[in-house]
């Protein structure tokens, strides 16, 4: 549905506004397959809690049956991992897309404005692309770094009792006192 969208939006456009839709439907292409991967993992995921359940409610307390689970928590959090660096890949992905077809878009409201300059065209042309693109790569580059910054924290456990182990967590980084020049 987003390319069909996309080939509507170059109908009439320039090169600026073709790539700018074709980038806007990549980059949903790209959030619709990493939610596809995300909703498999989740179901895989509950699966494993689903056996662990069941292991539990079997035995859960001889040394073979706690090594069983401990096998299946182990399981559990390689595809909780997985699945957390496959989401942060699309997300840094769609960013580099987003930012490409952004700088696209400035290039077309560069020319916007330069058509009412005049003489000084060129240079209306040259500062408003400079201004927009050095905002816009500026946002794109923090955008990557913090979600290059995160990491799985992991969060899975294995217990006598009760339920499977604990959910993910996500870290963003942490504030230093130095400066590197």
């Amino acid at each position: 549905d987003s390319f069909k969208t996309a080939f509507k939006d170059m109908e009439g456009e320039g090169a600026a506004g073709k790539f700018a839709a074709v980038a806007g439907a990549m980059s949903s292409a790209i959030g619709a397959l990493s939610s596809v991967q995300q909703a498999a993992a989740e179901a895989r995921v509950a699966s494993i809690d689903q056996e662990i359940a069941a292991e539990k409610r079997r035995d859960g307390q001889s040394a073979a049956s706690v090594a069983k689970i401990a096998a299946m928590e182990k399981k559990k959090e390689a595809v909780k991992k997985k699945s957390f660096e496959s989401a942060k890949k699309a997300q840094m992905a769609m960013v580099v897309i987003n930012t490409a077809a952004s700088i696209s878009a400035n290039i077309a409201a560069a020319s916007h404005a330069a058509i009412y300059a005049g003489l000084a065209a060129p240079a209306v042309f040259s500062g408003t692309l400079g201004m927009l693109n050095a905002v816009t790569l500026g946002l794109g580059v923090a955008q990557l770094g913090v979600i290059a910054s995160t990491s799985y924290q992991g969060g899975g456990s294995v217990s006598g009792g009760g339920g499977g182990g604990g959910g993910g967590s996500i870290s963003i980084g942490s504030r230093g006192t130095s400066t590197d020049l």
